[in-house]
């Protein structure tokens, strides 16, 4: 994760801002989507309204995502 990222979302410092004025300069824009982990009218002001997609992670075989995320955290261990 790069020094400008904050939490799993993934989401920059500057992002919100960025959007914020994307959704303004585009007029044409009546309603906007969302699919992010966390609800992001929380850290951003959006004046129109915002439907959020919602989902849930199911593991489909392996490795699982549990595994990967060991894995990876035994690589990073190991280098230090």
């Amino acid at each position: 994760m790069s020094s400008g990222t904050s939490g799993a979302a993934g989401i920059s410092v500057q992002t919100p801002s960025r959007l914020t004025r994307t959704f303004s300069v585009r007029r044409c824009l009546s309603s906007a989507s969302a699919a992010t982990p966390i609800d992001i009218t929380h850290i951003m002001r959006i004046t129109r309204p915002v439907v959020r997609a919602r989902y849930k992670f199911a593991e489909a075989g392996t490795p699982t995502l549990g595994s990967l995320i060991e894995d990876f955290l035994l690589g990073l261990a190991s280098r230090s």
